[in-house]
C-alpha cells in the first residue's frame, strides 16, 4: 500500500533515528532483493543512518544500489559486508564501497557462507585486487579519521610492488584501532615495517607475519590467532617492551633476529613499546578478572580504569634500563635488505 499510494521519487516517512540497518540473507534471495532494497529506502528515507551490515549477499550490484542512495553519503561511518561465493573485487566493487561515504570509519569485508557464518570454503571466497584497494585507501577523504580496516577470509591479489605499497599506505590511518589485512606475501624491509607499525599508536596489539597484518585497541577474542593472553604471558611479569616487540615481529625473522633487530632500535623506537607496556598490563589484569579470562571489559574491570598503570609504567622502565633488551649484543648495523616471505594462496 505504502508503494502504491506514494509517487516516484517521492519520501513516505523520514526515519531520523533509524541508526543501524543489518540484514542477513541466503544466495537466492539476493537475486531479486535489488529493485525492492532502492525503493525501500526511497520510501522510509534513513536521513540519520550510521552503520550498514549486509551478510551473505552474493550480488555486488545489489550492494551497489543500495550504496548509491545518496542520503547514505553524509550518514554512514560504518560499512560490514559479508560476501557469499566466489567474488573477485576490482576497481568499480571498492569505490562503491565507500568513496562518496564522507563519514565512514570502518569498513569490514569477509567472506561468508550463505547463512553469514564466517568461511573459508571453495564456494565462498573473496579476493581482492591489491592495485584497486591501494586505490581505494588513497581515495577515502578522511584517512585520519578511519578507525577499523578489517578484510578476513579472503585473499589479496597482486605481485611484491602492488603489495609493499598497500601495506605502506597503512601508515596513513593513524586512527586504526582495529586492522586485519590477509597478505600473500611481505615483501617489506623491517625498516618499513617499522615505520608502518609507529605509525598505528592506538593498536596495542599487534602481529605480523607473512600471511597477515592484524592489530587492535583490545586483545582479539573473534579470532583464532589470537590464544589466551596468559598463553603468551604466562605472568604479568613477563610483559616487557622486549617481549611485546618479539611477540609483533618473530614470525618475520629467523631464530634471534628480532632480539638482535631489538637492540638496533634507537631509544625512542624503544619508548614506543615501554609506554605501550602499562597500557597492555592494565589489559592482562581485566584477563584474569573476567570469568573465564575473556578480559572483555564488561565481563572485568572497567575499560577505563587505570588501576595500577603508573605502577605498570614503572616496571616497563626498570625492565628496560635494567636488561629489558637483549644480552646477545649488536653492532650499529641496521638490516635494508629486503625480503619476501611466501604465504599459502588460500583466503584467510
Amino acid at each position: 500500500k505504502i508503494d502504491a499510494s506514494t509517487p516516484l521519487g517521492e519520501v513516505f516517512v523520514e526515519m531520523t533515528k533509524l541508526r543501524q540497518l543489518r540484514v542477513v540473507g541466503s544466495s537466492k534471495h539476493w537475486h531479486s532483493v535489488e529493485q525492492p532494497s532502492m525503493r525501500l529506502l526511497q520510501l522510509l528515507l534513513p536521513s540519520g543512518l550510521e552503520e550498514i551490515a549486509l551478510v551473505g549477499v552474493d550480488q555486488m550490484k545489489v550492494v551497489r544500489s543500495i550504496l548509491s542512495n545518496t542520503t547514505l553519503h553524509s550518514t554512514l561511518t560504518r560499512l560490514h559486508l559479508g560476501l557469499h561465493g566466489f567474488h573477485f573485487l576490482a576497481q568499480e566493487d571498492l569505490l562503491a564501497l565507500g568513496v562518496p561515504l564522507a563519514k565512514l570509519k570502518s569498513l569490514r569485508l569477509s567472506g561468508t557462507s550463505a547463512s553469514g557464518v564466517a568461511c573459508r570454503e571453495s564456494y565462498c571466497r573473496m579476493f581482492i585486487c591489491a592495485n584497486a584497494f591501494l586505490e581505494y585507501l588513497g581515495q577515502l577523504s578522511r584517512p585520519e579519521e578511519i578507525e577499523v580496516i578489517q578484510v578476513s577470509n579472503a585473499g589479496l591479489l597482486g605481485d611484491d610492488h602492488q603489495i609493499a605499497n598497500v601495506l605502506r599506505s597503512l601508515a596513513s590511518f593513524p586512527q586504526l584501532r582495529r586492522l586485519r589485512l590477509p597478505l600473500p606475501s611481505l615483501p617489506l624491509a623491517f625498516r618499513e615495517l617499522l615505520t608502518m607499525r609507529l605509525a598505528l599508536p592506538h593498536l596495542l596489539f599487534f602481529v605480523v607475519d607473512p600471511e597477515r597484518v592484524e592489530g587492535a585497541d583490545e586483545w582479539p577474542e573473534d579470532s583464532e590467532e589470537w590464544p589466551a593472553m596468559t598463553e603468551v604471558w604466562p605472568t604479568l611479569e613477563t610483559i616487557s617492551p622486549l617481549s611485546v616487540f618479539v611477540r609483533e615481529f618473530s614470525e618475520v625473522f629467523e631464530n634471534g633476529e628480532v632480539a638482535e633487530e631489538w637492540e638496533r632500535l634507537s631509544d625512542a623506537e624503544r619508548g614506543f613499546w615501554l609506554e605501550a607496556v602499562p597500557r597492555i598490563r592494565s589489559a592482562y589484569r581485566r584477563w584474569e578478572r573476567a570469568p573465564g579470562g575473556t578480559g572483555h571489559p564488561s565481563q572485568g574491570q572497567a575499560a577505563g580504569d587505570t588501576n595500577g598503570v603508573a605502577d605498570d609504567f614503572a616496571e616497563a622502565a626498570l625492565a628496560e634500563g635494567a636488561g629489558g633488551s637483549s644480552p646477545s649484543g649488536g653492532g650499529s648495523h641496521r638490516r635494508g635488505d629486503t625480503k619476501t616471505w611466501r604465504a599459502s594462496p588460500e583466503p584467510r
